[in-house]
């Protein structure tokens, strides 16, 4: 993050005014790798069943109603406050009288596809209690870049003068020109990635 504070400077001092940094995956700190301990149907639900869910600090009971919930798995926890992508917010909750604390996810729940067909189950070499952003190295800062009426130039990404060169010239940053044209399978279509040069 500190890297992207300073690129922000100097885009800013350039000129381009930088109003925010926001990192896509932040809503991920809270989804937690875990294991399920245990699962057993709920008493009051047929396509229902009760899990006891460990982080390895914490362990909470969740109701679960994807089919392929199975003891032993790894899988990313929700916990109560973490607020998914498409605004929800998951809440302590009693389902058919049997209490929840958090959502066991799918990798649709969580926009990292749209396989929502059940929940995800993760490596099991993943590090138990670890945010799934930190556990996947999902890190992907956005600057929101106020453009001025003077630099029509930044308002081109590919031929002549463009954005691509200026913020190559300034912050040390290039476009990944293939991603332009290729499909991401896990972070949706036609997305722009930026590397860092010098590494």
């Amino acid at each position: 993050m500190s890297n992207d504070v300073g690129q922000a400077e100097k885009l800013t001092m350039a000129g381009l005014e930088v109003d925010t940094i926001e990192d896509r995956f932040g809503y991920l700190q809270t989804v937690k790798v875990a294991h399920v301990a245990s699962v057993r149907p709920h008493p009051d639900a047929d396509k229902l069943k009760c899990c006891t869910v460990s982080t390895g600090e914490d362990q909470v009971e969740v109701v679960c109603g994807a089919p392929n919930v199975a003891e032993g798995q790894r899988v990313p926890l929700a916990s109560p406050g973490t607020v998914l992508p498409d605004g929800r917010e998951i809440k302590s909750a009693t389902i058919r009288g049997v209490a929840s604390a958090g959502m066991i996810c799918s990798q649709a729940e969580l926009a990292l596809s749209t396989d929502h067909s059940g929940i995800w189950v993760l490596p099991d070499d993943l590090p138990l209690g670890a945010s799934v952003a930190e556990a996947l190295k999902l890190s992907d800062h956005i600057l929101d870049i106020d453009l001025t009426p003077n630099r029509p130039d930044c308002l081109s990404l590919i031929g002549g003068p463009t954005f691509e060169g200026i913020l190559n010239a300034i912050a040390g940053l290039k476009f990944v020109q293939d991603a332009l044209l290729q499909r991401s399978e896990h972070f949706g279509p036609d997305s722009i990635k930026l590397a860092q040069t010098g590494y």
